[in-house]
């Protein structure tokens, strides 16, 4: 499964997907800077995202024919961050995000796609500690991180899924996924994967 970033070459893919459905979960366009929260959302016990860093947001803002600011699409996660908390979200970001993305949090230090990351951890309850949280593996990928939380939570929401790497672990390991991303050509990676077509 290819990663979708903004450092490399979009796929070219013809057309966009509004939604895919298929037994492990449901992916679908959707801009969190839309005032709503789809209610696909509500069904998810934990949630995680490789959120775009600052640089980045222009290139997807072309892929997607959209135009929003940096502000407005932190304003949006901020909108799930509130909206669910009592449940886990893990941000995946880089260190200048911790200036704009709400406190209360606890940041773990990870790599993504070999480059220094941080995860962000919201809602972890006073004191908890995950021994995953600061293993070895997770700090050198936080791919790693996806693999642990398939082990102890059932359906994983993803809000800015790209490709559909977060879903794609979640449904190897038998469980489920609600994922999204503005960018609809996106969707139409992950139908195309789940269906075999190249």
């Amino acid at each position: 499964m290819k990663y979708h970033s903004a450092l490399s070459n979009e796929l070219e893919l013809l057309e966009e997907t509004l939604l895919y459905q298929n037994s492990s979960g449901v992916a679908f366009k959707y801009d969190v800077t839309e005032k709503y929260i789809p209610k696909h959302f509500d069904k998810c016990d934990v949630f995680y995202s490789e959120i775009s860093w600052t640089a980045g947001i222009q290139k997807f803002n072309e892929r997607a024919g959209i135009v929003n600011s940096y502000m407005a699409y932190i304003d949006g996660i901020k909108k799930f961050i509130e909206q669910y908390p009592d449940k886990q979200i893990y941000i995946v970001a880089g260190k200048n995000e911790n200036k704009v993305l709400p406190s209360g949090h606890r940041m773990i230090p990870t790599k993504l796609n070999g480059a220094p990351a941080i995860i962000y951890a919201y809602n972890l309850s006073e004191g908890e500690h995950r021994d995953y949280l600061t293993s070895r593996q997770i700090m050198n990928n936080c791919e790693h991180l996806i693999k642990e939380l398939a082990i102890f939570y059932d359906v994983i929401g993803d809000f800015c899924c790209g490709y559909g790497r977060t879903g794609n672990i979640f449904s190897d390991a038998g469980k489920q996924f609600v994922m999204s991303d503005y960018n609809g050509k996106c969707i139409t990676y992950i139908k195309n994967h789940y269906e075999n077509i190249q």
